[in-house]
């Protein structure tokens, strides 16, 4: 595909989505079972119940993956790789396994560490592919960089932020030659007591060639300078 400039940015976005959903609905169906629960499957709750209560969710997973009835944590984790990687887990996982266990038994409690078990199981590369996982021990070898191209092209950048971007605040109309749409944002932001912000926290950029009415300049973030030198340039 490369070489007949074939390319797809975009489904990045798509993969990176599907994996961090997949592994968010997952946890969380260990945790709470079948419910929309700290990004989980299944129905809306009104109120995230406690960890390790199924009371709310729509199921819950019956097999006994537990070890708090004395099953050996060693025998629990070849079980679990024999249903869940058809036996392909490697060695090396199963000691990561092991070692979580015994962290999470000796420093929280030994239902909270098979809740991590099973999260880990699901986390592993055996378990979302069907090769079987052979470690070398040596280092990835890095990629080179692309070989930099005059031909025009258009880039998408994903930044995956913990929490919700407030976009009002990134943007701003301007103060200067946007005044009208300026005092509306403001004020629609509360004013003074409220999180718009004032005219020292923006940092002004040209947009007259854009041909926006009543406003020929827009507002940056003061603390997203670089999204001003990136206009800018």
């Amino acid at each position: 595909f490369a070489e007949t400039d074939m390319v797809s940015p975009e489904s990045e976005l798509l993969s990176m989505s599907s994996v961090v959903g997949l592994t968010n609905g997952l946890f969380s169906f260990v945790n709470f079972g079948l419910a929309n629960a700290d990004a989980g499957f299944g129905p809306s709750l009104s109120k995230l119940p406690p960890v390790g209560d199924y009371s709310s969710s729509m199921g819950y997973l019956t097999y006994p993956y537990q070890t708090n009835n004395g099953t050996s944590v060693s025998n629990k984790i070849d079980e679990l790789s024999t249903m869940l990687t058809a036996g392909r887990l490697s060695e090396e996982n199963k000691q990561v396994l092991l070692d979580a266990h015994s962290h999470f038994s000796e420093h929280f409690s030994v239902d909270s560490a098979d809740r991590v078990l099973l999260q880990l199981m699901t986390a592993t590369p055996e378990f979302h592919t069907s090769n079987t996982l052979r470690k070398t021990g040596s280092a990835r070898p890095i990629t080179p960089p692309a070989e930099k191209s005059s031909a025009p092209y258009k880039a998408i950048v994903y930044i995956n932020l913990a929490g919700g971007v407030d976009s009002f605040n990134i943007l701003t109309p301007g103060v200067t030659k946007c005044t009208s749409l300026y005092n509306d944002y403001y004020e629609a932001r509360g004013r003074g007591s409220g999180i718009g912000l004032k005219s020292d926290e923006i940092l002004s950029i040209d947009v007259s060639s854009a041909g926006i009415s009543r406003c020929s300049n827009l507002g940056v973030n003061k603390h997203l300078s670089a999204y001003k030198d990136i206009f800018d340039e």
